[in-house]
């Protein structure tokens, strides 16, 4: 691909054809800044019926993550974003437990 074609993809690209899926962890969104802003504009820019945000501190406070259901958001998705926060390079912990459970094989 050359870098005209590159930039030509890059620019016509719209995330709003597909069915995105946002996998939000932050353990207190509304005291955020940057992260609340993000998923703002997402929900402004994405429709509704093709914007899937999915609060895992919200949806899981036990840490009791429905493999399952994950799964099929997953599979039902066309385009995934992982939206957190980094603390001390590494994500929030409900975060790194949903990458291991959903994630894994089987």
């Amino acid at each position: 691909m050359t870098t005209k074609n590159s930039a030509t993809y890059i620019n016509s690209f719209n995330p709003g054809d597909m069915k995105t899926l946002v996998i939000l962890s932050h353990p207190n969104l509304e005291n955020s800044i940057a992260n609340k802003t993000i998923i703002e504009h997402l929900k402004k820019t994405i429709p509704a019926s093709q914007l899937e945000v999915r609060h895992l501190e919200s949806l899981y406070p036990d840490y009791r993550i429905n493999i399952e259901s994950e799964q099929a958001a997953l599979l039902n998705s066309d385009f995934l974003i992982f939206q957190h926060p980094l603390y001390w390079y590494a994500t929030p912990s409900i975060l790194k437990k949903y990458l291991d459970d959903v994630m894994t094989w089987g």
